[in-house]
């Protein structure tokens, strides 16, 4: 299990800048569609991933000035799902 602070708007209104996140670092490959920790060069980003039909993923961001990419599985490099997110007020 990891704490990690977010960082950016890309996940406005789900996950806010400065939001906590529990990730679950067990999970490296995408289970069931929802929102996950994947590696980019050297960056983490946190974005919401869903199962296409033909095996590809669909990696989005809930603000929806981000747009969508669709990637082959095997090219994402996952290092978990994130389980909780808390911000403060």
């Amino acid at each position: 299990i990891l704490l990690i602070k977010a960082i950016g708007d890309s996940m406005n209104p789900t996950i806010r800048a400065g939001s906590l996140l529990l990730i679950n670092s067990s999970v490296t490959k995408v289970r069931n569609d929802g929102i996950y920790v994947i590696r980019q060069n050297s960056d983490l980003l946190v974005k919401r991933i869903q199962n296409m039909m033909d095996g590809q993923l669909k990696i989005s961001s809930d603000n929806p000035e981000y747009e969508p990419l669709v990637v082959a599985s095997e090219a994402l490099d996952i290092l978990g799902e994130v389980v909780w997110g808390g911000q403060k007020f």
